[in-house]
């Protein structure tokens, strides 16, 4: 049984993570449905190309969705961003540091999950301390 190809328009990664994440999908869904990722140079062309009917899907972030929204195009899906596991090491469970505890952290994903386990810690970025000897 022969199905339509659906074509999807990207830009290069811009690091935002968008590319990445719709080459991903279609690599794993690449049985599931007849797919091809064609890149365009910016996302205005490929939102032109959207509106001539050669591709069916743009593929953007949220940022190029507020530059670019207008009333000829809807958002007909999301991607969840999957970022890779991180793993917190302590002698012992988050819930059990001690009031007010100072944790040296970089990551604003981490930042804002252990925040939202214990509003009291004191979270800084390596930047933030200062290491002698070091």
């Amino acid at each position: 049984m022969d199905s339509e190809r659906l074509v999807f328009l990207s830009t290069s990664s811009h690091g935002d993570g968008v590319r990445h994440q719709i080459e991903k999908v279609l690599e794993q869904r690449s049985k599931t449905f007849n797919a091809i990722l064609r890149q365009t140079p910016t996302m205005a062309d490929a939102l032109v190309l959207l509106d001539d009917g050669v591709g069916d899907l743009v593929a953007m972030s949220p940022q190029n969705w507020l530059e670019h929204k207008n009333e000829k195009i809807a958002i007909v899906g999301l991607l969840s961003r999957r970022e890779p596991t991180w793993v917190l090491v302590s002698d012992d469970k988050p819930e059990y540091l001690v009031k007010n505890a100072r944790i040296v952290c970089h990551h604003p994903l981490l930042q804002r999950q252990l925040l939202r386990l214990r509003q009291d810690l004191d979270l800084v970025s390596k930047d933030d301390i200062e290491l002698d000897g070091v």
